[in-house]
This record gives C-alpha cells, structure tokens and sequence, in this order.
C-alpha cells in the first residue's frame, strides 16, 4: 500500500502547531503525494511545514514535510504542490484513535450474550448514552448489565448519516449505586465497513479539531 494512499484531506500547521490553511490530498503519478492550498498561502514562508494528514486507514499522522513544484489550477483559487515527507513525528493509530467526549443519546440492543445465550430485546432497544466515540471503539452508560464480550448494536448519527455500528464490550463497570442501576461499557467495534469506518474517522477529526481551535 501507498504511503498514505487514502488520504484526502491535510491540516498545514506552523512550528508551534497553529492551524494555517486546510487542503486536499491526493497521489501523483510517481507515487508522490500532491496538496491543493489556498492561492493565498505562501508555500515559501516557511522550510518546512507541518502538515497533519487525516487517513482513513492509518490514522492521524502529523509529519515534517517541504513543499515545491506549485501548479495553479486554472480558473480556481487553489495550487497544487508536491509534498515531500522528510520526518513522521507522531502518528495515531487505529488502537490508540482520538476519542471525543460526548453525551449522545441512543438505544442499544444486544445481538449476542458472552456465553452465546439468547437474549430478548425490549422493542426499540435499551436507551443508552454514548459518553466518547472514535472509530475504533465506544464509551456507553445504560441501565443494562450484560458481561465482557457480549456484542451491542446501535446507530450513531453523524450531519448526512447515519452509521450502524457493532460494538464487542471489552470491561463492563457498574457505576455508583443509583436506582435504577447503571452500568459503563468500554467497547471496541467489529465489522466496521471502511465507508462507515471512513464517515465516523472523518466525524471525529472534524470534531477534535473544533475543540482543539477553542
């Protein structure tokens, strides 16, 4: 696989990691990673940049990188240049994914007991509340108390989707004693798609990155 081979989107930072302008991502005909900016950025400010790549296989990766060769699109206020990585300085995979703290509603159902049981579902599912997301796993509360690798479902909705998701619980913890009992579960995903994979990587980032500009 290429080198970041489906990113579509970058963030170009300064030296102490402010947001300078955001473009598109895409591979050049030699393998060679291209970036369209703002016609209004001046590329040569700066040696090197760093430019954080949002990956929907990899991760988030931030890495060094030179900018040369620009190409003005004609008739649009962007312009293409070749982006040369010349040091990766962090890089987040899909076990250690950000995590965006939330307090969403939804209604889960479990599709399947640690010990293979059957289990009744009321009509609509267990009303629950999704406490942090990111595209490898989920933080849930719900007044529901089912073992270490059962397998909940639920939909996550995003602007312009709505993503089904299958979450294997990996440690259940009951919570202070209240009535009716409430239990946390730290969940890991199976059987994401990579469009929906994609969807809920991009959702995050997206939403990081509005916290992180506060």
């Amino acid at each position: 696989m290429k080198l970041l081979e489906y990113c579509k989107k970058a963030d170009v930072l300064d030296d102490e990691g402010e947001l300078l302008c955001t473009g598109q991502v895409e591979q050049g005909y030699w393998s060679d990673i291209l970036i369209t900016l703002p016609s209004s950025f001046d590329y040569e400010q700066q040696p090197y940049y760093r430019i954080m790549f949002y990956d929907p296989t990899m991760g988030l990766a931030t890495c060094r990188c030179t900018l040369s060769s620009p190409l003005k699109k004609t008739g649009l206020p962007w312009i293409v240049y070749r982006c040369e990585i010349t040091g990766d300085i962090t890089q987040i995979q899909r076990r250690n994914d950000i995590k965006i703290p939330l307090s969403t509603p939804t209604r889960v159902n479990v599709r399947r007991l640690a010990n293979g049981a059957p289990h009744e579902n009321p009509q609509g599912g267990y009303p629950a509340t999704i406490k942090n997301i990111s595209a490898g796993g989920v933080y849930l509360l719900a007044n529901l108390q089912v073992d270490a690798g059962s397998l909940l479902t639920f939909h996550f909705r995003i602007p312009g989707s709505d993503i089904p998701l299958t979450a294997e619980i990996l440690r259940a913890e009951e919570q202070p004693p209240q009535d009716p009992p409430l239990w946390g579960y730290g969940c890991r995903f199976v059987a994401l798609s990579s469009r929906h994979e994609s969807q809920l990587r991009s959702y995050v980032f997206k939403v990081e990155r509005q916290m992180y500009k506060r």
